[in-house]
């Protein structure tokens, strides 16, 4: 199936004259794993899947910005950078 995963999300089904004017609403729920096996099939090369996974959507931040994964990867690496240095005390305690 090629399509948006969007307009799965909500759909009408049963539209058919087979169906006998029983249509009905029903949705498909588009998981991480079938978004994954998604960039899976169509990356054409490492780099090209190393991006697509980095653009995935994890969340949104408190402005209501997109965080992807990629974002997540640089913060990883800066907090293993932060816990490498030593702690100290502030001055006035």
């Amino acid at each position: 199936m090629d399509t948006n995963d969007r307009f799965l999300r909500q759909v009408t089904i049963g539209q058919s004259p087979t169906e006998k004017g029983k249509s009905r609403e029903a949705k498909f729920t588009i998981t991480v794993a079938s978004e994954i096996m998604a960039i899976l099939a169509l990356a054409t090369d490492l780099p090209d899947m190393i991006r697509r996974l980095g653009a995935i959507v994890v969340a949104n931040d408190k402005n209501g910005n997109p965080v992807t994964c990629s974002d997540l990867v640089r913060k990883k690496a800066l907090l293993k950078e932060f816990q490498k240095k030593p702690l100290s005390a502030p001055k006035n305690l």
